[in-house]
C-alpha cells in the first residue's frame, strides 16, 4: 500500500463552452486538468478541496508545501473531500509500441450516438436552468439598486456543490484539524484484525473437535 504518486502536468483552464450573461459570469466552469502517473481519484479530490479553499481566502498557498512535508503531517487533516461527479478518468497513455489497440467501428459508433443523446438531454437542461439563473440574478440585481446590499446566496449552492456538503458556519483551519490514520496506523489495523479473525477461526475450529470428540 503506498500514497505515492508522481504528477508531470497540472494546469487550470476557463471552460471553453462558458457563455453565461455578465450576469452570472460566477457560473462559469474552471477545469484542472492533471497528468500524472498512477490511480489518483481520491488524492485528485483532496487537491480540489486545498486548491478551492486558497481560492476562498480561507488558507494560505504555503499550506500545500507543508502538507506535502511527511514530517509536518505525517497523515491527513480531516476535511471533506471535494464533489466527484465533476471527476473524470479522462485518457491513459502508454508508451509507443507497448500497446497495439484494437477497436471496433461499429461499437465506436454506438458509443458516439448515446454520448450525443445525453450531451443533448444534459445541453437542454443546463440551458433552461441557466436561464432561471440569469432571470432571477436580474431580480436580485434590480433589488440591490432598490437598497438591498445583501448578496451572501449568490452562491452558496456552487459552494456546497464544490464542498461535497454544507457550507460551514465557522471555518476551522486545516493545519490544526485532528488527523486522518496514518498509513502505518492503518496497517497495523488491518494486521489486528486479520489477527482477530484468525484466532476465532481457531476456537471454531477448537470446539469443533470437542464437540465432535463428545459425540
Amino acid at each position: 500500500m503506498s500514497y505515492i504518486r508522481t504528477i508531470n502536468d497540472a494546469k487550470i483552464e476557463e471552460m471553453e463552452e462558458n457563455n453565461f450573461s455578465s450576469a452570472c459570469k460566477q457560473f462559469n466552469l474552471l477545469k484542472l486538468t492533471i497528468k500524472a502517473s498512477g490511480f489518483l481519484w481520491h488524492q485528485i479530490r483532496c487537491i480540489v478541496t486545498i486548491l478551492y479553499e486558497i481560492g476562498c481566502g480561507n488558507e494560505k498557498v504555503e499550506l500545500i508545501d507543508q502538507l506535502l512535508d511527511v514530517e509536518l503531517f505525517p497523515s491527513r487533516p480531516q476535511y471533506k473531500l471535494a464533489n466527484e461527479l465533476p471527476l473524470c478518468l479522462f485518457d491513459c497513455t502508454f508508451a509507443d509500441g507497448q500497446l497495439d489497440w484494437q477497436f471496433d467501428r461499429g461499437t465506436i459508433c454506438s458509443i458516439i450516438e448515446i454520448l450525443q443523446k445525453i450531451w443533448a438531454e444534459h445541453q437542454v437542461k443546463a440551458s433552461n436552468i441557466r436561464q432561471m439563473l440569469e432571470g432571477l440574478g436580474g431580480m436580485i440585481n434590480n433589488k440591490m439598486e432598490n437598497g438591498e446590499t445583501s448578496r451572501e446566496n449568490d452562491v452558496k449552492g456552487l459552494d456546497e456543490f464544490i464542498r461535497n456538503g454544507p457550507t460551514p458556519k465557522k471555518y476551522e483551519q486545516i493545519a490544526t484539524r485532528p488527523r486522518c490514520m496514518g498509513l502505518l496506523e492503518i496497517r497495523d489495523k488491518i494486521n489486528r484484525k486479520r489477527k482477530a479473525e484468525e484466532n476465532i477461526e481457531c476456537e471454531e475450529h477448537s470446539l469443533e473437535e470437542i464437540k465432535n470428540e463428545d459425540d
